[in-house]
């Protein structure tokens, strides 16, 4: 592995200070991240059709839904811990704070 690269998996893996927390993310369903979504004031979009979707976009509020610089990510059912993870580190990057995040989860106080 190239060191640069390496460099990258150790930057990005050093900002999750809770990695207990982080490690026990496979048991988060999308019905969480929407949780996630509401508590964070953030856009819940689903598609209009085919009936009951179980697809579901977070968006950025100030940004309009027509425009791609507003997602932030995409949660669906059967999402696995790694995937879990990435959706994580996604709010991270959009400037929420790991602590946010886990009391808006529910897994910190």
């Amino acid at each position: 592995m190239n060191q640069s690269l390496r460099l990258g998996l150790c930057m990005s893996e050093d900002r999750i200070k809770r990695k207990e927390l982080y490690n026990s993310l496979g048991k988060i369903k999308p019905k969480d991240w929407l949780k996630v979504a509401e508590k964070l004031l953030l856009t819940v979009t689903s598609p209009t059709s085919g009936g009951g979707s179980h697809c579901h976009s977070i968006r950025v509020p100030s940004i309009p839904v027509t425009d791609i610089k507003g997602l932030i990510t995409t949660i669906y059912e059967g999402m696995s811990k790694q995937v879990n993870q990435k959706v994580f580190k996604k709010f991270l990057d959009r400037g929420f704070t790991e602590d946010q995040l886990w009391k808006a989860l529910g897994m910190l106080d």
